[in-house]
């Protein structure tokens, strides 16, 4: 329809969403919005805009298997429910990510939008839907520093027991409680820096290891000690240097297993 069949011009008419059609859209994945802005302009062609601008709330599935080495895919995912072919097509001139964007503890880059069709969706009804995509990588400095090293730092002075000679039976018990109560003491301190999740991340894995392995290492001590008290002492002697580069490797291992398979 043009301007010059209806007899006046079109242009920069503002009108009631009440008197023209629009699709049907809906934001799967929203889940609370503030509406900002909302109007309609036809031009002098009779194409019809709706601007619609939102200030919402969206939820992601987040797995953290991986933790705290994860990325996550943060997705708004759109939708259009019609009984007409509707197809969504972004306008990527206006849909980007602002360049003073940030989230503590994270960068964020966008994605390419992923779309989808009726048949890639295997529904036999006319819709389209696409995915406006965000890449969130963790920041893990943070994490290497006040998590993993600090822990590697306890697991080695538990491996300082090795270097105590068995008769000195106070100074190893001495060292190896010390070392278990430090370390009982960093697990209740990065409790609420590790995610409230029902399976085993890699940072659960590496820290309960390495729990068992400083473990390990006093019940070794005990027992060396003990045989020394028996008059054992060259046996003692000969399983403490054999633990000295078992406990070693065993930690080497742990953190190869826990953070790189």
């Amino acid at each position: 329809m043009s301007e010059n069949s209806l007899g006046f011009s079109l242009s920069d008419c503002e009108i009631t969403l009440e008197d023209i059609w629009f699709p049907n859209l809906i934001i799967i994945n929203q889940v609370s919005a503030e509406q900002k802005l909302r109007f309609t302009r036809v031009d002098s062609q009779g194409n019809a805009k709706y601007v619609r601008r939102l200030m919402s709330t969206f939820s992601n599935d987040f797995l953290f298997k991986d933790f705290p080495f994860d990325n996550q895919i943060l997705k708004v995912s759109a939708i259009a429910f019609e009984d007409d072919d509707v197809e969504l097509v972004l306008d990527k001139e206006n849909i980007k990510m602002n360049d003073i964007f940030s989230v503590e503890g994270w960068d964020i880059t966008q994605l390419d939008p992923i779309y989808y069709d009726a048949n890639s969706l295997g529904n036999s009804s006319d819709f389209s839907k696409v995915e406006i995509r965000f890449n969130a990588h963790r920041v893990r400095s943070y994490y290497i520093w006040k998590l993993i090293i600090p822990l590697c730092l306890i697991v080695l002075m538990a491996w300082a027991v090795f270097w105590i000679p068995p008769a000195m039976l106070g100074p190893q018990v001495s060292l190896s409680t010390a070392t278990i109560f430090t370390l009982i003491a960093y697990r209740f301190s990065i409790g609420y820096q590790l995610p409230k999740i029902p399976y085993f991340t890699k940072m659960d894995k590496f820290v309960f290891a390495s729990t068992l392995i400083v473990f390990m290492a006093l019940g070794v001590a005990i027992s060396t000690s003990y045989l020394a008290t028996k008059g054992k002492e060259q046996l003692a002697l000969r399983i403490e240097k054999n633990a000295r580069f078992i406990y070693i490797i065993l930690f080497i291992l742990i953190l190869l297993f826990s953070f790189l398979f």
